[in-house]
């Protein structure tokens, strides 16, 4: 199946998605800061959008960090390439990530994985490019949430 790019320019302009995400993502960067990665280190963001986080997460930081960001948008690459001196490719998560073994200290996915065909696959591949001792951060809604329960009786 080929995956929906649910983040074209043509939807994305109909909401802004970065504030319900903007929790979630202060607990991501409080926790990647708490870390004390070693300078050089490589952090990913899988489903990167327009490198917003990054942006945060850089802010946050000290000491000199690689930063990377792939997403299935080929338009919000573009607008994240624009805007941010990062590393950002597109990037079909069906596939793979399309990244050498055991090259990223951080792998973050926010709000990724419950749009997978195959998350099996992410999830290997996740463990395949991260560094031994590596960390895998994650988030994704909670589909029994009382909002969630309520826009499914909506459709």
């Amino acid at each position: 199946m080929k995956p929906i790019d649910y983040y074209s320019n043509e939807i994305i302009s109909k909401y802004n998605p970065k504030t319900t995400l903007e929790h979630r993502e202060n607990i991501v960067i409080e926790s990647i800061h708490q870390l004390k990665l070693e300078d050089d280190a490589s952090i990913i963001d899988v489903g990167c959008g327009d490198g917003y986080f990054l942006s945060r997460l850089n802010q946050a930081m000290s000491g000199h960090i690689n930063y990377y960001g792939v997403d299935y948008s080929a338009d919000q690459i573009s607008v994240a390439r624009e805007k941010h001196s990062f590393n950002f490719n597109t990037c079909n998560l069906e596939e793979g990530i399309p990244f050498p073994d055991k090259i990223f200290n951080v792998l973050y996915a926010g709000e990724v994985i419950e749009h997978l065909y195959n998350p099996d696959l992410f999830l290997a591949e996740v463990f395949r490019v991260l560094k031994k001792n590596g960390y895998f951060l994650l988030s994704t809604p909670n589909l029994n949430s009382w909002i969630n329960r309520l826009l499914c009786l909506f459709g």
